[in-house]
């Protein structure tokens, strides 16, 4: 039942060139209106303009919320339901003694970011196809976590005690109603922000080149090299959770990441840091990033030594690629 999803895959811009981008365009237009105030339709359709603008960037953060949200809380809860209640796949059916099963709750602040970017997908400026295919995600996704949330309580205050696990049927149901049709839309999704993630990262890189910020430009080179090394991972065939890498392919893949690591080291100084404008969280994004390489070294030390390299080898790579991305986003917010 469960998809597969690189955790973290996606890239997001840099924010530090947003500022007060809406506030000056608002500004803007509200001077507009100083010497029309006098005729209601030209106010009117002014504040609705305004009303229906967002920034770029902020738009586009707030989908990158939603794509950590989907491989992070709503994918723990979904393997948790599956792991420790019942396979989604099944009917519902739990061993009733002794039970101790739950899962994990999503937050109200993390759905609240489910509307906003519901909210943000009519409005200017267009991002299509990505405002089209959340718009039918948030469609699946809404009621599939109310159920999973429903789950939670339920489990959490073993109210199955209570009606002996009639109401966890009921909730069961509800969450099969919705998960099939989730994970196509969340596919969906994800593949279509992550090729405008990947075309904006690459427009960074040119900009950071031009303005000479060296570190931040070979910390972005770093991460598309790993991401590009993930893609490969996600791809690989699995029997009996043993991957078949292709041997010579990975190692030219893991050498890109290696170079780009070792230039990225020679610049990541906090005196150049600061000089870029980068003030928090750097030394934590440093270490992720040599944790990243040493984790998928580990892949290429296990296919030198004739060891085979298992799906646990490979969201260990996967997870310490999602703990990079989560810094290098806190690092320039």
């Amino acid at each position: 039942m469960k998809r597969k999803l690189l955790a973290g895959i996606l890239l997001l811009v840099m924010l530090m060139s947003v500022g007060c981008g809406v506030i000056q365009n608002m500004e803007g237009k509200l001077e507009e209106l100083t010497g029309q105030l006098t005729d209601s339709s030209v106010l009117s359709d002014a504040v609705s303009s305004v009303a229906n603008e967002v920034d770029d960037v902020e738009k586009y953060n707030h989908y990158i919320d939603i794509s950590d949200l989907l491989s992070d809380r709503i994918d723990l809860c979904l393997t948790g339901y599956e792991t420790r209640i019942c396979p989604l796949n099944d009917d519902y059916k739990v061993t009733k003694k002794k039970f101790s099963g739950w899962i994990n709750s999503i937050g109200e602040y993390e759905i609240n970011k489910l509307q906003t970017a519901f909210d943000n997908a009519g409005k200017t400026p267009s991002m299509e196809p990505v405002d089209s295919k959340y718009l039918a995600l948030h469609e699946v996704a809404v009621p599939l976590v109310n159920a999973l949330t429903e789950a939670y309580e339920y489990y959490e205050a073993k109210s199955y005690v209570d009606d002996d696990f009639a109401k966890g049927e009921e909730i069961h149901n509800k969450i099969r109603e919705h998960v099939e049709a989730y994970y196509v839309t969340a596919n969906e999704f994800d593949a279509v922000l992550n090729e405008l993630a990947h075309e904006r990262t690459l427009n960074e890189i040119s900009r950071f080149e031009e303005e000479g910020r060296v570190m931040l430009y070979w910390a972005n080179v770093f991460i598309l090299d790993a991401k590009e090394l993930c893609q490969y991972l996600s791809e690989v065939e699995l029997k009996k959770d043993v991957a078949q890498i292709d041997a010579e392919v990975y190692k030219a893949l893991y050498d890109k990441v290696a170079a780009s690591q070792a230039e990225f080291a020679k610049v990541a100084t906090e005196e150049q840091a600061e000089q870029e404008g980068i003030r928090m969280l750097f030394s934590s994004f440093k270490t992720a990033v040599t944790e990243f390489k040493a984790e998928a070294a580990n892949i290429v030390q296990a296919i030198n030594d004739g060891d085979k390299v298992d799906v646990d080898d490979i969201n260990d790579v996967f997870d310490e690629y999602s703990d990079m991305i989560d810094d290098y986003n806190r690092m320039i917010w």
